[in-house]
């Protein structure tokens, strides 16, 4: 029962005229056919990114954080990238390894204890170690954690990320680093954020490139940022088949996405990317075989006295390195200070999920991933073609497992539902 008023529809000569809607008659009934299925309790593909506390701690103290709510706030970052898929690189609120931290925040988020779902971390960074190479603290710190995470039985989904985008000449601390984790405790796998490279063959259990890395093999020649400065590093980038060859010896291969997307038309977290680029990335994960993802960083706009929230340009492009945002008290929506996911995290989410029906689908999956991801610069831009595919394999995963006949329902709608999946502003 609307009423009429102020010059709108339904005024008549001064006099409030109503007007009634017959709700049933505006929206028809919403026919659902559930798919037959559920997907995996624990996330089949883990993603890790990192986020730096005290960043965070940083940009909610201008706005008011009191010391004491810190840990809330925290949890609530935390609990943000869980339901989100995403695993932090360390959970822990503090810089360096403190044991305390450890045991109440670190092992009860890998156990799954600080989200509602209770789903467990599918991989785990295993903390830095922070004794000096060589000395015999550092081996006992290998030795100790990793015997924390077997009695746990973690210790499967641990690996070490021994290097991060290394320099030619950084290998031969790269070498004895990855050497001396597979002394000390060779359970835990090692990873580097770096393409195959022979020097490194049998040292490195997870391949972890870049997606531009993936193209077909070409002199690549970029200018690092380490140190004080920039240095240039000459490498090949080998043919993707080698990879095969890594699985097959029980390897894995990850990929990461950074800045390097802005250079060719390659999927990225970008603000200013298609909406599809984001969702995109899980599916280039199948397409090669890969099975898991780094990104470097969810948070790196609130570094530096920076407002995300006004501001998101670092590394020459909008958003990379931020996927969430702070939800600050003086907001009318926000239940004090917390955090917000980012429209590209969600649509992220989106692409993880898409490869849980992938890997359900084994005999057809191959097919839709090479539809939608022919290379890593010629994808699927639309995302109602991706939300089709999705559907589809949701279809034939259905019929092969509960046959044609499946249940449908039918339900009265409260809204109108949208004709097309459109992000775009």
């Amino acid at each position: 029962h609307v009423t009429g008023g102020g010059g709108g529809t339904g005024e008549t000569g001064g006099a409030e005229t109503p007007v009634t809607v017959d709700a049933a008659a505006a929206f028809p009934p919403l026919r659902i056919e559930p798919f037959a299925f559920d997907l995996p309790e624990e996330h089949t593909l883990p993603l890790l990114a990192g986020i730096v506390p005290e960043d965070v701690f940083d940009l909610h103290r201008t706005y008011g954080l009191l010391p004491e709510d810190e840990p809330e706030l925290w949890l609530r970052y935390l609990a943000l990238l869980r339901e989100h898929r995403i695993v932090p690189y360390d959970p822990s609120p503090e810089k360096e390894f403190i044991r305390e931290s450890f045991e109440s925040v670190s092992l009860p988020l890998y156990r799954g204890e600080l989200t509602p779902d209770g789903v467990p971390a599918p991989a785990i960074r295993f903390p830095d170690n922070p004794h000096a190479r060589g000395t015999p603290e550092r081996r006992e710190f290998y030795r100790d954690v990793a015997e924390r995470f077997r009695s746990e039985g973690l210790l499967d989904r641990t690996f070490y990320y021994v290097d991060d985008e290394p320099l030619l000449d950084s290998y031969t601390h790269l070498i004895a680093d990855a050497r001396e984790i597979t002394e000390t405790v060779p359970e835990i796998r090692r990873l580097v954020t770096e393409s195959f490279n022979p020097p490194l063959a049998g040292l490195v259990d997870i391949w972890a490139p870049d997606i531009a890395m993936l193209n077909q093999p070409v002199p690549f020649f970029p200018m690092f940022g380490k140190g004080a400065g920039l240095h240039p590093d000459f490498q090949v980038n080998p043919n993707v088949e080698v990879y095969g060859s890594e699985l097959e010896a029980g390897r894995e291969l990850w990929l990461y996405t950074c800045t390097s997307a802005q250079y060719a038309d390659l999927p990225s977290l970008f603000i200013d990317a298609p909406p599809a680029a984001s969702r995109i990335i899980p599916w280039v994960i199948h397409r090669y075989g890969a099975t898991g993802m780094i990104y470097f960083r969810v948070s790196q706009a609130y570094k530096r006295g920076n407002d995300p929230w006004q501001n998101q340009y670092f590394f020459a492009a909008n958003g990379d390195g931020t996927l969430v945002y702070p939800a600050l008290p003086d907001f009318s929506w926000s239940n004090g200070h917390g955090a917000v996911a980012s429209l590209r995290m969600k649509l992220l989410r989106d692409g993880l999920e898409d490869y849980e029906y992938l890997q359900r689908a084994e005999m057809t999956s191959a097919d839709y991933s090479s539809r939608l991801v022919r290379s890593t610069t010629s994808w699927e831009k639309d995302l109602n073609e991706i939300a089709s595919a999705r559907q589809s394999l949701g279809e034939e995963i259905t019929i092969a497992e509960s046959g044609p006949d499946h249940e449908t329902e039918t339900f009265h709608q409260v809204s109108q539902p949208a004709v097309s999946i459109d992000y775009w502003f």
